[in-house]
């Protein structure tokens, strides 16, 4: 049995666990990509429908909240599916949807394309972190790189949609992404029938006996309960920033969506950089103090950024973005230390039901913001006190051992 955890540890050095996680990572990217058109087309679609931009985001909310909510169906059926062919669906399903939003003839059919959108893209999360977490001997190290390609998607959105709606026509921001998704699931669909491809999941570092019954269920509900806190931030960041960059340094920029979608790009870009230092740091230091330091320093990076304006604005929500991309791999490693192996697509599932789906509430909030005082102060403000809820909430998180490579060895290990 050490044999074979060690065999499944170091899968990824294998040509077809090199080849799988290719396929995984650039499907994160697709997975933040298609999520995030929407707020920068926005920009494109005022003018042309001439429907404002407090009523236009929220078509997006049902799309967003299906994000979070599919994420346990699909976390449930990852553990007892083919994992392969989940990922398969994902990709054609997204890539179908995001082409369909593109042919939108009116806010109708927008809003019904982008919740396609959301219910296929729903499935990554759940079943490929499921298998990140247990396909290498370095988890932070392979979360946090995978999540370097989930930043690359997100920071690519606005810049493309940008560009894509202002030179060729809004239309196109959809119907390109969804084109190459579509594709690449075709690629995918053909090598993982081939044998070239496969997820099979190992074992993770998890409590050790003595502790399982009494603090893995309280670990679990309260990371659930940081994570909805967070997860508002991280909607609140990736919705509104086009709009908060557009309000805040329209004198000097202009207000175009592919400069709005350009300054975005570079604040997610920088933040790809902070997915590698916290994977590094999740797989050498105690994941709960990171996590308290983490969100201690967004705390003070926000509140500054509510009073700022100019690029030192862009700076600043570089910086705050950075430190919250940052401990996502922290974030999944605390997850998996709380949840059997056997049922943890599952709980990735459940996270992303709140992560991503009830904190989808952060959209409506940004709109009803923007309506009511016309700019974004109090958003900053929110996303301060999010921090400081979570930084309390993590505090009471129980401490654990690591289980010895021994025991590890001796743990059963899930196919899917």
């Amino acid at each position: 049995m050490r044999d074979k955890w060690h065999d499944l540890a170091m899968q990824i050095d294998d040509a077809t666990g090199r080849r799988t996680m290719s396929y995984i990572n650039v499907g994160h990217s697709f997975s933040h990509l298609v999520m995030l058109l929407y707020p920068t087309v926005v920009l494109a679609l005022e003018p042309i429908w001439q429907i404002g931009f407090s009523e236009l985001l929220p078509l997006g909310f049902a799309g967003y909240l299906l994000f979070g909510l599919g994420a346990l169906p699909a976390g449930w059926l990852g553990d007892r599916w083919d994992s392969g062919w989940l990922m398969v669906i994902f990709f054609l399903g997204t890539g179908i949807a995001c082409i369909l939003a593109g042919l939108a003839s009116g806010p109708y059919h927008m809003a019904m394309a982008l919740t396609l959108i959301g219910l296929f893209a729903s499935i990554y999360h759940p079943v490929a972190l499921a298998w990140v977490v247990g396909a290498s001997k370095r988890p932070g190290r392979a979360l946090g790189i995978n999540g370097v390609y989930g930043a690359i998607g997100t920071a690519s959105a606005a810049l493309l949609a940008g560009f894509l709606a202002d030179v060729i026509h809004w239309r196109s921001a959809f119907i390109f992404p969804g084109i190459a998704c579509l594709l690449y699931g075709i690629s995918f669909m053909i090598e993982l029938k081939r044998g070239r491809v496969r997820m099979v999941r190992g074992p993770f570092r998890a409590m050790q006996p003595d502790q399982e019954h009494s603090g893995m269920l309280r670990g679990l509900v309260l990371m659930l309960a940081a994570i909805l806190f967070t997860g508002m931030i991280f909607q609140m960041n990736a919705v509104g920033l086009p709009k908060i960059f557009q309000v805040r340094l329209g004198d000097d920029i202009g207000f175009g969506a592919m400069t709005a979608g350009a300054l975005v790009s570079v604040v997610y870009l920088v933040s790809t950089a902070g997915q590698l230092i916290g994977g590094h740091l999740a797989d050498h230091f105690d994941e709960r103090r990171l996590y308290v330091m983490s969100y201690s320093l967004q705390i003070g990076l926000v509140m500054i950024a509510a009073m700022s304006g100019s690029f030192l604005l862009v700076l600043l929500v570089a910086l705050a973005v950075s430190v919250q991309t940052g401990t996502q791999p922290i974030e999944n490693c605390l997850m998996a230390r709380y949840t059997p192996a056997a049922w943890r697509a599952t709980i990735y599932g459940l996270k992303f039901v709140v992560a991503l789906g009830m904190s989808a509430l952060g959209v409506p909030l940004i709109a009803y913001i923007f309506a009511t005082t016309g700019e974004f102060t109090a958003v900053f403000w929110s996303m301060a006190i999010f921090s400081a809820i979570a930084v309390i909430i993590a505090l009471l998180l129980p401490a654990n051992r690591p289980l010895s490579e021994t025991t590890l060895a001796n743990t059963p290990v899930t196919s899917s």
